[in-house]
């Protein structure tokens, strides 16, 4: 009912702006989209979703590639119930064999993840899968799972066979239900404006960014304040904030954020900083100011572009600045603290932060500010006294380096010959160590 509440309040709100004014799927759209490749899988009882099966067989690589093309992934399956509805929809439709599905194990062996993002624990391999039978020459490893409309178990093959075989049709998953995170309350200093950073997740992306169109209300107008991902505009007095988001096929979503205007005087900090100026310096470039309480000696922004470790350290740099390295556990906590608060992680899992190995292999990391020297790790021999680290149980690992003799199919070649030389943040504020070519980080 909550849910429902919200929808109609908003619906109120926007509903005298063109852009934002039809709150839903244009499912013909969807279907015109698909129509040339695929055909409509009819799976009943899953109203948030349209399936659809590929008319011809590919490899599972192939088939997500295409499924993202139309703004769809292959399809997760999240249930016992849906796995059943979607073996009943096919039985009822005359169509057999398999369907490559959205799960895999590529990125870290026995790892397995939806493609889609979803979180969950269900699955219903056949017995004795997945077994990652390999198929040297023609592949290493079976990354990519399969469900058989027979019996409606699941069985690993791999992503890309190049002797031709482990071929499928793709079943992919079009959301009907995409959703808009952003935090529920936001407490900014008066003649401050606050940041606030909405990500909208499980929808059908756009062919080109943004992934989805947002827009910002303050109820009653219907006027939008703000027009991308992230609010940031004067705020004199306490109000609440309408953001939606509309994704390729106008399935829409929006949410609430209270922002709490309070009379105090936000830290002026070091004698001598324009403040003003740095602020707006990286603000300017699309940064977004981080609230950090208790460091009085820094400011702190996240650029919520991703990119890999090495164009998020140059662009640091270009503006006088560096990667963020932690002092201590207590400055650990506080930028965590921030990031969970401005809801960072929704923009990406994993935040670069200011280390890097020493070199391909090397025992020893050291702070890209040059605060400290090299320093040794627990799994390394160490840890160096004196020097705070927080790495994650059995980190940094080093992990894919060397990880077969000619770093060949199914392995991956950057980690193999490079190794994890970067360093990345949980959500939790524990350390990992990390490909340096991952561009889905921030």
């Amino acid at each position: 009912m909550k849910k429902i509440l919200l929808f109609l309040i908003t619906l109120f709100y926007l509903s005298g702006h063109a852009q934002f004014s039809t709150f839903t799927c244009d499912t013909n759209a969807i279907k015109a989209a698909l129509s040339a490749n695929y055909d409509r899988l009819f799976v009943q009882g899953f109203p948030c979703a349209m399936y659809f099966i590929a008319k011809t067989d590919k490899s599972w690589l192939a088939s997500q590639q295409d499924a993202m093309a139309v703004g769809a992934n292959l399809t997760s399956i999240l249930s016992q119930a849906e796995n059943d509805a979607i073996v009943q929809a096919a039985n009822a439709q005359g169509i057999t064999g398999g369907a490559w599905i959205g799960y895999t194990d590529a990125a870290s062996e026995g790892n397995w993840v939806w493609v889609d993002g979803s979180q969950s624990t269900f699955t219903n391999w056949n017995g004795g899968e997945p077994n990652n039978s390999g198929g040297l020459p023609c592949y290493q490893d079976e990354d990519a799972a399969l469900i058989q409309f027979s019996n409606g178990k699941w069985n690993d093959l791999a992503v890309q066979n190049i002797c031709g075989g482990s071929l499928g049709r793709g079943l992919i998953k079009v959301n009907l239900c995409p959703v808009v995170n952003a935090p529920p309350s936001v407490t900014v200093c008066a003649g401050v404006n606050p940041t606030i950073t909405a990500v909208g997740s499980f929808g059908s992306k756009k062919s080109s960014p943004p992934s989805y169109d947002y827009a910002w209300f303050i109820p009653p107008s219907t006027n939008p304040v703000d027009l991308d991902s992230v609010y940031n505009q004067p705020t004199p007095s306490s109000t609440p904030v309408v953001v939606a988001i509309r994704d390729r096929y106008q399935c829409s979503d929006t949410a609430i954020v209270n922002i709490v205007v309070n009379n105090c005087t936000p830290p002026s900090g070091p004698k001598g900083c324009n403040i003003p100026q740095i602020i707006n310096t990286f603000t300017s470039q699309g940064y977004i100011q981080l609230n950090v309480q208790g460091q009085d000696c820094s400011l702190y922004f996240i650029n919520p572009t991703s990119q890999d470790a090495a164009a998020a350290q140059a662009a640091a740099q270009a503006l006088g600045a560096n990667l963020v390295v932690m002092n201590d556990a207590q400055e650990n906590q506080n930028v965590v603290n921030a990031l969970n608060a401005q809801n960072a992680f929704a923009l990406a899992s994993k935040i670069w932060i200011g280390y890097k190995r020493t070199g391909v292999a090397a025992p020893t990391f050291y702070p890209l500010d040059s605060s400290t020297g090299p320093f040794l790790t627990p799994t390394t021999g160490g840890p160096t006294p004196g020097i705070f680290q927080n790495w994650a149980p059995n980190e940094p690992n080093n992990q894919g380096y060397q990880c077969s003799p000619v770093c060949g199919i199914g392995c991956n070649g950057y980690a193999c010959v490079n190794g994890e030389q970067c360093v990345q943040i949980y959500s939790n504020g524990l350390w990992n160590d990390e490909k340096c070519n991952d561009g889905s980080s921030i």
